[in-house]
């Protein structure tokens, strides 16, 4: 396993366990909807910073060679239609009219963000090609031209 992995595991772990520890202020009732906007904020987030670390590390010369050995395809990061599917539907509680509110103490929230960032970690790789519709593994996924 690369030192990256091992690293945003570690960070995956403290950021629960420093959850549950500094559960200080959070709501202990959410609204449904507004907790599903939060979820897919966690998803977009873990996936900003991991994409931005990557860019961090490659050099400035090879992003240049690789636009222009990278393929073009039509798909979407699986992080992406997740969180775009998470966003949605917690857009649409909200603006239903849905009340429905839900107790979560700090083991729960710890549990749910950290189920979360692990369901992130475990897609980081995956892509959703439309044409045919499939899903496949592509670690360089971030060299591939998104074409419509």
């Amino acid at each position: 396993m690369p030192l990256a992995d091992k690293l945003e595991l570690g960070i995956i772990t403290f950021v629960s366990i420093g959850l549950y520890l500094f559960d200080v202020g959070a709501p202990s009732e959410v609204y449904l909807g507004l907790g599903a906007v939060w979820l897919a904020a966690i998803i977009f987030i873990q996936s900003l910073i991991r994409d931005l670390s990557i860019m961090a590390r490659k050099s400035v010369s090879h992003r240049k060679n690789a636009k222009q050995n990278a393929p073009e395809s039509r798909c979407l990061c699986m992080e992406s239609v997740a969180g775009i599917s998470v966003l949605l539907t917690g857009f649409l509680l909200m603006f239903a009219g849905n009340a429905t509110v839900i107790s979560v103490d700090g083991i729960l929230k710890s549990v749910i963000v950290f189920v979360v960032l692990v369901l992130g970690f475990s897609m980081r790789s995956l892509v959703v090609f439309l044409k045919p519709l499939r899903i496949r593994s592509e670690k360089q996924h971030m060299n591939i031209i998104v074409k419509w």
